[in-house]
Parts: structure tokens; C-alpha cells; sequence
């Protein structure tokens, strides 16, 4: 069952009339119908299917009918007597995060998420198969959490020197950095940017992933020219009307000429491709009231705001709810046992991109950026682009 049908009928079943009578008696005519649904529904009272059902029915039952048609066509999420406009849920807060190797502070819960340690060798192997390589040797095989990401990683390490890492639940992310390829003479090989992008869609065809749906590509390499660069990155990313979703990406290193890869990485966290209803003026003001709630004193400015794709989390939450927190973990002897994490859901959502300025005492610079998400307002996330004091 998807996650969409379960958040329709949740504890109990629902079926398709009785339903569409609950929406019937709990929609009435005050309440708003968001503006995406119009169309839809204009479109369903053509359909001769659901004139027949809302013939001697008044308006609302036109439209609760039109609205549970569309609902359980789309997976639209309906809930009590609204469709749900918000997607921010208050995160759940963790304190501490797990080393490399540790896992005893990883809990039975997420461990049972997990595939187990034979099944991730299983999947180890076969990635590696991929790759051409086989009869590696393990040295190591570790089940780790990701900061970043909230996700648990399975990391594993050969004999040889290759690295390996993936997503322990979910087919979302797969990191592979080969050190044994460095150890040869590699510094005398030379191609081009033109010629690199070539090779590196023909390396991810052999390897088992097609890059075609990949519309934004970037060459970069280990030195400023060509005539010096003896390690090439091709970065193939999706793009949706002009914004890049750097969460839905697959890179590749690799040495030209002999064309051994170096590195690779995958990412798979789609786009929700959610529309922009909210005004750039009204993102700024969002941003600028929160910041001035965090009351430090600081003289408070807008310096850009611009509209991408952004991965929900919890940074900007811990900024205004506990900033003596969020400025102490930044620290350099930070202790990672004390560490304040809020755990949010995995979106990545349009948003606007605001930058917000501080100027504090000695006319140095602080900028952070808040995440508004496009279509509810909400602020659903941040950054730091320089070290806060």
C-alpha cells in the first residue's frame, strides 16, 4: 500500500461511497477550494460518469464528489474538513549523533529498518560487479547515520581501498571513491571538458545508469586547465523549469584516456514540483520576522532572495528557537554527545531562497539563509553561508 492511500484512509477503511459522503457532509460552501483544484473540477462536471452520481445533489455534493474523484485519482492528501496547506510538522529533536563505527547510539528501532549486514554485502558485491570489480576483500563494514540527512548508511571498505556507501533502507543514495586507482601513475593523462562529458555518459552506461533525463551537466577537474588536469567530475543533475534539483544527481570521476573511475555518486531524493503561491516580498518579510525574533541585537538586512529547490530541515528551526545552541555547536571543541539535531520529513520542495544579513559590533558580517517554501510560506529550513560568531 503507498504512503498517499494510507494517509486517505488511515486507521479505518474508507471506500469510494462512503467516502465520498463524508467529504459530502464535511465540505460546505465556506470553505476555500485551492486554486489547482478548479480546473479539475470544472473538467470532472464534463464527465458524463459523474453527472450521472451528482444530478439531484446541491453544489457542495458537486464538488465533494469532484473533489473525491480527483483525490483518489492523485493521491492528494485529504484531511478532516481541509485540504492540508501546510507541509511543516513541528521536527523531532535528537541530541548527539553517531561516529563512524559506533553503533551502539544507533537505536534497535532504526536498526530494524535497516537491511541487515548479509543483505548490504549482498547489494556491496553487486555494486561493485557493476563496477567491474569482484572478489574484494572487506576490511570493514560499518551501519552508520547520516547528519545530514536523517538517513542510516551502510559504509564498507576493502582491502584494496575502495569505499563504499549506500542507503540502508531506501535505493536513495550510493557514495563510491576508488583510492586504489591514485596509487598509479596517473598524472600524464589528458583529454578535454567536451570530450570528458562524452566519456563519463559512456562510463555510466557501462556501470547501469543512464543519464538521459539528466538535463544539466557541469565538467570540472582537478586543476584550473586542461593541459594540467589529470582527474575529471561530470556532474549530470535534473533540472525543472530552470531549477536544479541537486538532490536528484549523479556524479563521476574518473582519469582519462585509461578512463578508470575514481569516483561516484548517486542521489535520488525526488522533487515534490510544488507551485509558487507565495510573493517574493512576503518570503523576505517571513524571513525578516524571524530573524529580528531571535533578538541578538544585531542590525538586520535583506540581501538576495531568489527561487530553487531546497531539501527540508531542521536548521533554521534550532536557529530561532535556541540560537545560544545553534552558535555553541559551531564551535570547534562543539562536543558531538551535546549536539541538538530536529529530524524533519525528507521534502525537497520550491522555495524561496532568502539571505539575511547581521551586522554586528566591528561592522562584521554574518549572512544566513531561511528556506520559504513557494507554496505554503512556511519556513521549512536553512543555511549558513558564513561562520556565525
Amino acid at each position: 500500500m503507498t504512503r498517499a492511500k494510507q494517509n486517505i484512509i488511515g486507521k479505518g477503511v474508507i471506500t469510494m461511497d462512503n467516502f465520498d459522503k463524508k467529504l459530502y457532509h464535511d465540505l460546505n460552501l465556506g470553505i476555500e477550494i485551492p486554486n489547482e483544484f478548479t480546473n479539475t473540477i470544472k473538467q470532472s462536471l464534463n464527465n458524463d460518469k459523474i453527472k450521472k452520481k451528482v444530478t439531484h445533489y446541491s453544489l457542495a455534493k458537486v464538488v465533494s464528489v469532484a473533489c473525491a474523484c480527483l483525490i483518489m485519482t492523485v493521491g492528494i492528501v485529504y484531511a478532516s474538513t481541509n485540504i492540508v496547506k501546510s507541509i511543516w510538522r513541528k521536527p523531532q529533536k535528537t541530541v548527539g549523533f553517531t561516529l563512524e563505527g559506533n553503533d551502539s547510539l544507533i537505536t534497535q528501532e532504526q536498526k530494524t529498518n535497516c537491511m541487515t549486514e548479509e543483505e548490504a554485502t549482498n547489494k556491496f558485491r553487486n555494486i561493485l560487479t557493476k563496477f567491474g570489480y569482484d572478489n574484494e576483500i572487506i576490511k570493514s563494514a560499518n551501519l552508520d547515520g547520516n547528519l545530514d540527512s536523517y538517513e542510516m548508511d551502510w559504509h564498507f571498505e576493502t582491502e584494496s581501498g575502495i569505499l563504499v556507501s549506500f542507503d540502508a533502507q531506501e535505493e536513495k543514495y550510493l557514495g563510491i571513491f576508488f583510492e586504489n586507482v591514485l596509487h598509479g601513475d596517473i598524472e600524464n593523462y589528458r583529454t578535454t571538458a567536451q570530450e570528458a562529458e562524452k566519456t563519463a555518459r559512456s562510463l555510466c552506461k557501462k556501470c547501469g545508469y543512464d543519464v538521459t533525463e539528466y538535463s544539466n551537466v557541469k565538467v570540472t577537474s582537478n586543476c584550473n586547465s586542461d593541459d594540467k588536469s589529470y582527474i575529471y567530475y561530470v556532474t549530470f543533475t535534473k533540472e525543472y523549469d530552470g531549477y536544479l534539483n541537486n538532490y536528484e544527481l549523479i556524479e563521476i570521476g574518473f582519469i582519462p584516456e585509461i578512463n578508470e573511475i575514481e569516483s561516484f555518486y548517486m542521489y535520488d531524493f525526488q522533487y515534490d514540483n510544488n507551485p509558487v503561491e507565495i510573493e517574493k516580498e512576503e518570503a523576505i518579510k517571513t524571513a525578516l520576522d524571524a530573524e529580528n525574533g531571535i533578538k541578538h541585537g544585531y542590525e538586520i538586512k535583506c540581501t538576495n532572495a531568489e527561487l530553487g529547490i531546497v531539501r527540508m530541515n531542521g536548521n533554521a528551526y534550532l536557529r530561532t528557537t535556541d540560537y545560544k545552541q545553534f552558535i555553541q555547536q559551531k564551535q570547534i571543541n562543539a562536543s558531538p554527545d551535546e549536539y541538538v539535531e530536529y529530524q524533519t520529513d525528507k521534502l525537497n520542495r520550491k522555495a524561496w531562497k532568502v539571505t539575511v544579513e547581521s551586522v554586528e559590533e566591528g561592522d562584521k558580517n554574518v549572512s544566513y539563509e531561511y528556506f520559504i517554501d513557494a507554496t505554503t510560506g512556511e519556513i521549512i529550513g536553512g543555511r549558513s553561508n558564513l561562520i556565525d560568531k
